[in-house]
């Protein structure tokens, strides 16, 4: 059922970017399922203009990286390492 719809809604985008002209990059596009299960049974990979859309336990959306489980761990990890090192290359700037 899920599947079906994910189709459907894959399918309504291409035709809409057809009619207007636009291009997705799906080289670049993810399909992350957030859930609570570990693993949902019976999802097919999609496709979206002839690629298909490969499964990622993570996801990142306008800069801020989603988990399966909408946990921000790996988002909050990635941002204090960046922290880190801007502090190592810049001890005085913060001050």
């Amino acid at each position: 059922m899920v599947s079906g719809l994910i189709h459907l809604a894959l399918h309504t985008v291409e035709t809409w970017c057809d009619e207007l002209g636009m291009s997705v990059n799906s080289c670049e596009t993810g399909l992350g399922a957030f859930s609570r299960r570990r693993k949902l049974a019976g999802l097919s990979e999609p496709h979206l203009f002839g690629r298909t859309l490969h499964h990622s336990m993570s996801v990142k959306y306008l800069g801020v990286i989603l988990d399966s489980r909408l946990t921000w761990r790996e988002h909050v990890h990635v941002k204090v390492r960046k922290a880190c090192v801007y502090e190592i290359q810049f001890p005085n700037r913060l001050e």
